[in-house]
């Protein structure tokens, strides 16, 4: 096989039981790009490799050597810099209770705060949504 495949389908592994739409969505990406690789219209190179492991959070090397990476370790967690051993009880209960929609959201933003990606404004901002949301839930019986 040779290495634009074995990337195709080291990508195909991060993505897992995700849509190609849906998996794009979380990561600003162009779901026809994502399609053209996993259909083999276009090969992942080793410079598009390492700034689509960039831009979606993987360690360095899964897509760019797939070869050197066992499938267990692409598979599941996703080998993602910012995913820790063990999830906050926060994090934890936010799986159980909140919708697909909602973790999403909040993944993109923490993702965007682990790249140094938010300003000072922009925590304003969701400093007040947040209090927003928290009055008008509280009022509701």
């Amino acid at each position: 096989m040779d290495m634009k495949t074995l990337r195709a389908e080291a990508l195909r592994r991060v993505i897992g039981p995700l849509s190609q739409k849906d998996f794009a969505d979380q990561h600003d990406l162009d779901a026809s790009y994502l399609s053209q690789i996993l259909n083999g219209h276009r090969g992942l190179g080793e410079k598009a490799a390492l700034n689509l492991e960039q831009k979606i959070g993987l360690a360095p090397g899964v897509l760019v050597n797939p070869s050197g990476y066992g499938s267990n370790l692409i598979e599941g967690e996703f080998t993602r810099h910012e995913v820790r051993d063990q999830p906050s009880p926060a994090y934890k209960a936010l799986q159980q209770t909140a919708s697909p929609r909602a973790i999403a959201v909040i993944e993109k933003l923490a993702r965007a705060a682990a790249k140094g990606k938010l300003k000072e404004s922009d925590l304003v901002l969701l400093e007040g949504i947040a209090a927003l949301l928290e009055k008008a839930n509280a009022e509701k019986p």
